[in-house]
């Protein structure tokens, strides 16, 4: 028990670096790694949320002279009523391999990165770099925040939506950290809820994860978010294309081993 404590702790504090540094990534790390760590993976889900909700507390509370309460609070509307059907389709299609889907979807991701690489490599030239602020697409906000929540609640894949919409503009990267902290910190709590309302069960057998975790991931936070604090636009966007790579890759990887797993 105690060293199944230590691993999970090890891999929470992992994720939550790159989520202060980044913005987002956490789940996409640490799911899988609890996942093997023989962690439930709704339990591991529910880990990740705790954790997130609090570092996106931390988040929010450091870099609140950049926090705009108004359009997270819309990003969190609009991604709550995305969840609603994306929990239907995820009932819906309870019986069959989401492998597929998420394998398609991680193809899309891959044409995005591709697409926002180019745009990237192109704004990187010493001759194109503004030093002016692009705010994000407001034309692209509302199907992005809809289409998160979609995702969220289906797949659990709701972060590429958002990070590719922050993509469309090159604001501070501490606004666009604290955007993404801030719509975590409003809709965290409401899947939370409908997650203990599915199986009431999880809170109590996760309180001892939760109890050394949630102390030690603070303690991290606060000493990595100052490392995020010094990224630049550039160096922000291109991290951000990384992660949105490997959560592609892992897309491909699940479609795969479900195939292997179907014909043996």
């Amino acid at each position: 028990m105690m060293s199944q404590i230590a691993l999970i702790l090890i891999i929470l504090s992992i994720a939550t670096t790159i989520q202060c540094v980044v913005g987002f990534g956490l789940a996409l790390f640490a799911v899988p790694l609890l996942i093997l760590a023989n962690i439930p993976l709704l339990q591991a889900v529910f880990l990740v949320l705790c954790v997130s909700f609090v570092t996106a507390l931390l988040g929010v509370s450091r870099l609140r002279a950049n926090f705009d309460l108004r359009l997270s609070g819309l990003a969190s509307i609009y991604r709550a009523i995305g969840m609603i059907p994306g929990f239907g389709l995820a009932v819906l299609l309870s019986q069959s391999s989401p492998a597929h889907v998420k394998a398609s979807i991680g193809f899309a991701i891959g044409l995005g990165v591709l697409a926002q690489a180019k745009k990237l490599s192109v704004y990187s030239q010493p001759s194109q770099r503004s030093a002016e602020p692009v705010e994000p697409s407001r034309r692209a906000a509302p199907w992005a925040f809809l289409s998160s929540g979609l995702l969220m609640g289906w797949l659990g894949m709701g972060g590429p939506p958002l990070v590719f919409w922050l993509l469309t503009g090159r604001q501070d990267p501490k606004k666009s950290r604290v955007f993404l902290y801030g719509v975590y910190l409003l809709t965290i709590p409401f899947q939370i809820v409908l997650m203990s309302w599915h199986s009431p069960s999880l809170l109590a057998t996760s309180l001892p994860y939760l109890a050394v975790s949630v102390p030690c991931c603070l303690l991290v936070s606060a000493v990595t978010l100052k490392l995020g604090d010094k990224l630049d636009v550039n160096r922000l966007q291109w991290l951000s294309l990384g992660l949105l790579t490997l959560l592609a890759m892992k897309a491909f990887l699940d479609w795969g081993h479900h195939v292997l797993t179907a014909r043996g």
